[in-house]
């Protein structure tokens, strides 16, 4: 089996030959018509590539493959610039290594006492305005916003009557697909019903904040940094000077309210301020500055062979 080359370039497979070509006056070749006439479009056979020992190179030279022994000194060089990039993988890494006093990363499972649910409602004719009550059993809360929303649909169907969109401000999560009570202010003796589309502590997400600060009890801290802000689970993670213990929160954020600290995880942080991580993600690191180090030992016998570890995957936030 042959490998193809034209104008002394670096030979290619069969697989990778061109699948159209063209000759000097401009006709096309494609396919196997194109291989076919290969040699009278300037095309040559050469032989495949030798297989090389692993302390040797191949160069094509223009019309014939070159085998040659690799030289100590270009051994050595190779591992002169293995080296070279490795450190600066080893000092651009440093930071993951120091850890940091004073700031914990505190992971705070929210209860719903600040819950934003959103309704989609049939109709209107109630005439729902905000500050009107809802209830869902013991649940109950406030509309907060009303507006008007075109379902999505295919261009080629009619466009679908507006949607009246309903968002109230709950004491409790409600599940999506749940049937609410909504009681107008101006009409007690009014109710209707709406299904809940979602779900979100919109005042957590939207408020949380670099700067502001969440109290627990005695304890009022700053927030250095958001990392996570879930809104489906009502978690959030913060790195904050110390720990945040259980109990009444209040994140006082552009929208202040109370809410319970459920749980509260605190783990070392390391870095240093806008690149915080956590001490899970210290040991990644640990684990890959490690393999790095370890270069020279694991590729002793082929510097041609080496691979660089995988860099950890994670963001800073």
């Amino acid at each position: 089996m042959a490998w193809y080359s034209k104008d002394y370039s670096y030979p290619v497979p069969r697989w990778k030959f061109p699948h159209r070509l063209k000759d000097e006056n401009g006709k096309s070749y494609t396919g196997e018509n194109a291989f076919d006439n290969r040699h009278k479009l300037g095309w040559i056979d050469v032989p495949i590539p030798p297989v090389i020992g692993e302390n040797q190179e191949l160069t094509w030279l223009g019309h014939v493959w070159h085998v040659a022994d690799i030289t100590d000194e270009k051994i050595a060089n190779k591992w002169e610039s293995i080296r070279s990039t490795r450190d600066q993988i080893l000092i651009d890494t440093d930071w993951t290594q120091v850890p940091v006093s004073n700031v914990v990363f505190n992971t705070i499972e929210l209860s719903s006492d600040a819950v934003y649910s959103t309704f989609s409602m049939t109709s209107n004719n109630a005439m729902i305005a905000v500050d009107d009550t809802v209830t869902f059993g013991s649940v109950t809360g406030v509309v907060t916003d009303v507006y008007m929303v075109t379902p999505p649909y295919d261009i080629e169907e009619e466009v679908p009557d507006d949607v009246v969109t309903v968002k109230t401000q709950m004491t409790e999560h409600v599940a999506n697909g749940s049937i609410i009570n909504f009681t107008s202010a101006a009409n007690t003796e009014v109710s209707f019903t709406g299904v809940v589309e979602s779900t979100v502590s919109e005042a957590i997400i939207d408020g949380l904040a670099v700067g502001e600060t969440i109290t627990s009890g005695s304890v009022t801290v700053d927030i250095h940094e958001v990392v996570v802000a879930n809104s489906t689970a009502n978690i959030i993670r913060v790195v904050t000077p110390s720990d945040i213990p259980t109990g009444a929160v209040t994140l006082n954020s552009t929208v202040t309210f109370a809410g319970t600290a459920d749980s509260v995880t605190s783990m070392a942080a390391y870095g240093y301020p806008g690149k915080y991580i956590l001490a899970n993600v210290h040991s990644q690191f640990v684990t890959y500055r490690q393999a790095l180090r370890d270069l020279p030992a694991t590729y002793a016998a082929n510097v041609y062979a080496v691979v660089y570890p995988d860099y950890p995957d994670y963001q800073v936030d």
